[in-house]
């Protein structure tokens, strides 16, 4: 079997917008009487609040007019309320975020049958700046609202551009003043506060984001008033740590208080900076990790090599901690960029993290003889260094803690793509960034990170793609019967207990960590997979054999919009587990993570490390999604190897432009995925349990769109063909692509396979919780419910429903079929790309995407469809042209 070049689309035509169709159900509100009855009496309180608030400022702050943040908690959706807000003098609008509400008798779902369903509903928190004027003001649209005195356009609209608060004063659950809980809610705050107090620290280190003001002065006014309260209670903000990073709404700070400060975090709190109305959220800082820090002694070896430099220039970065850069497997492969002078807080013996990180992009698993070292070089920039996570704990690899993570990571990117202090760009052909670190405590639940937001921002405004590590979850595994009996089942039934352990565990603490939400990044999670050689102590064993089946310490999703995340798997390394004697008593079996860290032997996957004693030979074993990050930047690589190869045999007309480099591989790395191992196993746990209602759903939330298989995507066969187009497309359009149909399928009953990837990187609007302005889609495929008998081929979806598909900026789909294909010689397969508005604010943006489309048949069946495809190509390309 020969390997092929990929090929290329001729250029699509452009066509109208597939229109989408509508969801299914609503929700039920109350009427306008039981509304008014319901809300009425809040502004009473709204106001007792905002006196309260006067006095609170008289006491504590001198001359600052009393302000108060008001949450609006709504129903529903509505879209771009924050236009209505401005219309409206002196509210300003602050923030929308999203929620969930249990539904009561006033608030539920319907369905189609307008039958009540039971479940939490989906909803929008409005949080509004006000002030005694602004108060009033919002009383006085209330007002309107209940006696319908809108002042009315002559066709009978309401004027002055406020309509929006109708809609949401028809659907407005709540209406109430932001609080000290809000300020901490899923910051995990409590329980850092907790152990700072269990180390006996006097001061405890933490983030306060402020809420962005768009007038510069406002802001400097907020920190004014945070600082001065601050310092009410002997505290103070840490010089040089505040951030305004206006293109992404974000203002923030570092700052420390004594320990005693947080003793009290209810609502009562007399601690005046905890009840600033300028403080969005406070939350820890300096827990940003890369991974495991214990290193083993007597470590395998690997000989020395003299590794090829090349002229090419990076095309991949790494921020992480700082590489062991003369370790013999990495030793002239890297571009270590250090403007923070951060090697000068190491010790050789410390560059673990980003010494494995860059391993395995530059070598890939260095047990596995068919890995080939890449020829380009990597970009490093270190972001972290080693320090104390705690007073009196042992230093680890972390993001210092009077830096914040956006200040840190803005600027990395800003220096590579437009240098600093005058300098030029330092690498400014980079195409993805490898981003194998997380926040431990802040596991994503509703509400998009504005780390996430910097990611997808930087996306946007550089052309790059971030590639993001999930995250490990290292928590036990708890599993009713004896440890001997465990070990004596055959593998398949060991998944499947497993599998079962981590649906009935705490799904919510199990989620993906922050950025890794981040809606234009590729998120990784971990199969548990290596090359199964050099295996340890038998104390330590893996718990099933290597596969591409989800490994339990991946964490899940969904992610943002209850999009697709993780995006994809990849191999992470079989993370070894050992049974808990203690805890392990009667018919249980408590298994806990062998300690996370750098080991003599497997399992796991091997990688470059200084070892003990800083060798420039010397390897460990190591696992986690960072690995598996890592790995799909090294085949992002090799993807942009291969477009450029495919560019070298075009004409200079159809070569492909490097501006689509990053959504083609964004594309590509998705395109070779699929549930092939674990989808059957989740399948059958998932739908044994009467509560969960769609199961393909549940399963893209543990395995995304599936572990990636690179054969799939490098290279086509005689019995596989990958078609490859790209392109900038405007809202309300569509691009036709067209494939041609091998008439030799036509002849026999084949099993056919068509697997069809787009990707983009998405503009975004930061004024409301939709984001996501740009909303690409293709939804003219046939597939299971559609089956027509007048249309050339038909297909069954295999993986992700096309509704979840279609919520973050990757949409794959793997449709298979083996009947005799209806059609003649010459037909095409249809495939349109279209752009719909999601967010507002769009406009005339072109937005860049990339498309992968696959048809093949068994690599054992003797069906040469490549040739023909290829050949129709090129006779469709020369009557384009």
């Amino acid at each position: 079997m020969s390997n092929k070049p990929l090929l290329i689309f001729p250029k699509p035509s452009e066509v109208d917008r597939t229109p989408l169709n509508p969801g299914f159900g609503r929700n039920n509100k109350p009427g306008h009487g039981r509304q008014v009855e319901r809300i009425e009496g809040r502004f009473t309180l709204l106001a007792e609040a905002l006196e309260n608030k006067r006095v609170f400022l008289q006491q504590n702050v001198v001359g600052t007019a009393p302000e108060m943040v008001l949450v609006l908690e709504f129903i529903g959706t509505v879209t771009n309320f924050f236009n209505a807000v401005k219309k409206v003098p002196e509210l300003e609008f602050l923030a929308e975020l999203e929620d969930v509400f249990e539904s009561d008798d006033d608030f539920h779902r319907l369905d189609q049958e307008n039958q009540r369903q039971e479940g939490d509903l989906t909803g929008q928190l409005f949080l509004i700046m006000t002030n005694q004027e602004a108060l009033s003001q919002l009383q006085r649209l209330w007002e309107h609202y209940k006696n319908d005195t809108w002042e009315r356009s002559p066709a009978g609209r309401i004027a002055g551009g406020i309509a929006k608060f109708r809609d949401v004063f028809a659907a407005l659950k709540d209406i109430r003043p932001y609080s000290i809980q809000d300020r901490l809610r899923d910051t995990g705050f409590e329980n850092y506060i907790n152990d700072y107090a269990e180390f006996g620290n006097p001061m405890v280190p933490f983030e306060i984001e402020l809420f962005h003001r768009s007038n510069r002065q406002e802001q400097r006014d907020s920190r004014t008033q945070i600082e001065g309260l601050l310092q009410r209670n002997e505290g103070r903000i840490i010089q040089g740590s505040e951030v305004i990073l206006d293109e992404i709404q974000y203002h923030a700070l570092i700052a420390e208080a004594p320990a005693l400060t947080f003793n009290d975090l209810s609502e009562q709190s007399n601690v005046a900076f905890l009840q600033c109305e300028q403080v969005m959220h406070f939350r820890p800082v300096g827990q940003v990790t890369g991974g495991p820090t214990d290193i083993d002694e007597d470590l395998p070896e690997i000989a020395e090599t003299e590794n090829q430099v090349s002229d090419l220039p990076p095309v991949a970065a790494l921020l992480d901690g700082y590489p062991f850069a003369n370790h013999t497997s990495v030793k002239g492969k890297l571009v270590v960029d250090d403007p923070e002078d951060y090697l000068s807080k190491y010790e050789a013996t410390e560059m673990l993290h980003g010494t494995a990180m860059a391993s395995l992009i530059i070598n890939g698993d260095l047990d596995d003889d068919q890995n080939l070292q890449l020829s380009r070089s990597l970009y490093v920039r270190p972001i972290m260094h080693p320090q104390a996570t705690m007073p009196g704990e042992a230093r680890s690899e972390l993001v210092p803690t009077n830096r914040l993570p956006i200040d840190l990571i803005h600027r990395a990117v800003k220096r590579m793509f437009e240098g600093e202090h005058g300098e030029a760009a330092v690498t400014p052909n980079v195409k993805v960034i490898n981003l194998s670190i997380g926040d431990p405590v802040r596991p994503f639940h509703i509400n998009i990170s504005a780390w996430a937001k910097l990611l997808d921002w930087l996306s946007v405004k550089y052309n790059v793609l971030f590639i993001v590590s999930a995250g490990n979850w290292t928590e036990e595994i708890m599993l009713d019967m004896r440890p001997e009996e465990f070990q004596a089942l055959p593998d398949e039934r060991k998944r499947s207990l497993i599998f079962e352990t981590i649906k009935n565990s705490n799904l919510q603490a199990r989620k993906i960590l922050t950025p890794s939400e981040a809606i234009n990044g590729l998120t990784v999670g971990a199969s548990y997979s290596d090359q199964e050689l050099n295996l340890g102590a038998a104390a330590n064993f893996p718990l099933f054999d290597s596969s591409n089946i989800l490994a339990a310490y991946s964490r899940i999703g969904l992610g943002y919009h209850k999009a697709i995340k993780p995006d994809i798997l990849n191999a992470g390394g079989r993370l070894p587990y050992r049974v808990d004697i203690v805890r392990s008593r009667n018919n249980t079996t408590t298994l806990k993570v062998a300690p996370f860290s750098y080991t003599a032997a497997g399992p796991g996957q091997r990688i470059a490390t200084p070892g003990s004693a800083a060798d420039l030979t010397r390897t460990a074993y190591t696992a986690g999604t960072s690995n598996a990050a890592a790995l799909t930047t090294r085949l992002a690589v090799q993807l942009h190897e291969v477009l450029d190869d495919i560019n070298t045999e075009l004409p200079p007309e159809r070569q492909i432009s490097e501006v689509y480099f990053p959504v083609l591989l964004k594309a590509l790395l998705a395109h070779g995925t699929s549930w092939d191992g674990s989808g059957d196993i989740l399948h059958s746990v998932l739908s044994s349990d009467p509560q969960i209602n769609n199961v393909k759903d549940h399963i893209c939330s543990y395995l995304g769109y599936g572990t990636t298989d690179a054969n799939r995507i490098l290279y086509c066969t005689d019995q596989r063909v990958t078609l490859l187009g790209f392109g900038e497309i405007k809202k309300d359009t569509g691009h036709e692509y067209t494939f041609p149909l091998p008439n030799i399928l036509n002849q026999g009953r084949y099993k056919k396979r068509l697997a069809v990837t787009l990707a983009w990187l998405s503009p975004l609007n930061f004024n409301t919780a939709k984001y996501r302005q740009a909303a690409l889609y293709f939804n003219n495929l046939t597939y299971d419910r559609d089956r027509r008998p007048d249309e050339p081929i038909h297909f069954r979806n295999s993986n992700a429903g096309f509704r979840i598909a279609r919520r973050g900026t990757i949409q794959h789909h793997i449709l298979e079929d083996d009947e005799v294909g209806y059609y003649i010689d010459g037909t095409d397969l249809k495939i349109n790309v279209n752009c719909k508005e999601d967010a507002g604010g769009l406009k005339k943006q072109l937005v860049k995407y990339g498309l992968a489309v696959t048809l093949e048949v068994r690599e054992n069946v003797p069906v040469p469809i490549y040739q023909e495809i290829e050949q129709r190509i090129q006779s469709q390309t020369r009557i384009r042209l």
